[in-house]
């Protein structure tokens, strides 16, 4: 694994998840875009810049809209 970057491996964790996901029922599908919106919210309201960052990079490999 050395000389692998975060964002390989974000993008990797990306590529295997997303059509698993894709798969599930839209219920459960909408539960998870809440869940992973309201983390970013929370993450917004912390004092750490890096929780923004993880969960912007979240929302992105998920293709989930960041709210406005």
């Amino acid at each position: 694994m050395a000389g692998k970057t975060w964002g390989w491996i974000l993008g990797l964790i990306g590529f295997v998840l997303k059509p698993l996901l894709k798969a599930m029922t839209p219920d459960l599908e909408q539960e998870w875009e809440k869940m992973l919106i309201s983390f970013y919210n929370k993450a917004l309201k912390t004092d750490n810049p890096i929780d923004d960052l993880l969960m912007r990079f979240v929302l992105e490999i998920f293709d989930i809209p960041k709210p406005d």
